[in-house]
């Protein structure tokens, strides 16, 4: 899945991105600004994060969730965490990158 906001975006750098767990990546272009903010607003818009597995977790389906949140981005090859704008922006083009969600 393609995923590139608006026409006219010449600024933003392209990532493939999946969840934690999951095998197929998805393509996915910032907006015009490379930082965490732009990243996590286009993964949120893009990915719905698979449910939760109640019973697999041993968690009681009451239990209260703040989701759905981004909990983790890292880098796939190199298991780096990436927390600031710096990060993403030293990030090279088409970089495959993991995230984990905090779901409902």
């Amino acid at each position: 899945k393609i995923y590139e906001p608006g026409s006219n975006n010449n600024g933003g750098k392209w990532f493939y991105v999946r969840e934690r767990g999951m095998y197929r990546f998805n393509k996915i272009k910032l907006d015009r600004e490379n930082s965490l903010k732009s990243f996590v607003r286009t993964v949120l818009q893009v990915i719905t994060p698979k449910p939760t597995n109640y019973w697999r977790n041993n968690q009681h389906p009451d239990f209260q969730r703040i989701g759905p949140a981004v909990y983790a981005i890292y880098h796939l090859p190199s298991k780096h965490v990436i927390h600031s704008d710096i990060a993403i922006q030293n990030l090279p083009e088409y970089a495959e990158l993991e995230v984990i969600f905090v779901s409902k």
